[in-house]
């Protein structure tokens, strides 16, 4: 959900989709509590647009490391609004606007998480709340947050990208291929981000999977 659809698909259209599994992306992505899709791949877009300058909301060359990871996203009020560009309907996450059902799930973004939980409770109570929901629900964060931080400081560069981000495979692995940062930041509309068999990338395996049962199409990639 956060992969696949918050990243490679809102916030770089990597690939094409229905519009009924658009919404079950945004739904699973939104599980994650990692608050709404708009929100989410607007400020992703912000991050692109100024990478590791002024304007990122995200770096650790222009911040502290425990910024980039986390801080960012739950200390600083000023990022619980969209953007600015995306409010006043700029940039190409802003087309998802015309979606009612997107627009109401990123207002009541804690929905999805709120019913998974209670789901892990109702399967097993406090045990099945602690290991069903809250354990994998914050290395998932950490995960992801893993990709601002760890991929902008160390790893490998095979491209020479105006930012310092970098291929980890440790990142990669935990986060689905996102942790091959600097191949995704010289082509960020990739729907792959693994570019060779050394590179893992789950999210890439999963959505060619599903191209071929048809549920998504047009997958952009690198020549």
């Amino acid at each position: 959900g956060i992969t696949a659809g918050y990243h490679r698909y809102f916030a770089h259209g990597s690939y094409r989709t229905s519009r009924p599994f658009q919404f079950a992306l945004a739904v699973l992505g939104a599980s994650a509590w990692q608050k709404g899709p708009l929100w989410w791949a607007s400020h992703h877009a912000e991050h692109h647009l100024h990478s590791d300058s002024a304007g990122d909301p995200h770096s650790p060359v222009c911040g502290s490391l425990l910024w980039a990871h986390m801080g960012w996203f739950w200390a600083c009020m000023e990022y619980d609004a969209h953007p600015a560009a995306f409010q006043a309907g700029r940039g190409r996450v802003a087309r998802f606007r015309q979606y009612p059902e997107l627009v109401a799930l990123d207002r009541f973004h804690h929905g999805p998480g709120i019913a998974l939980g209670a789901l892990a409770y109702a399967a097993d109570g406090l045990p099945g709340l602690l290991w069903g929901f809250i354990v994998p629900t914050v290395g998932v964060w950490h995960a992801t947050f893993a990709v601002n931080s760890a991929c902008h400081r160390w790893g490998s560069r095979r491209f020479a990208t105006t930012d310092n981000s970098r291929n980890n495979v440790w990142v990669a692995l935990a986060a689905f291929g996102e942790g091959n940062h600097n191949n995704h930041h010289a082509f960020p509309w990739s729907a792959r981000h693994g570019l060779t068999w050394r590179e893992p990338d789950l999210s890439y395996a999963i959505l060619r999977a599903l191209e071929l049962l048809g549920v998504v199409w047009d997958l952009r990639l690198p020549t």
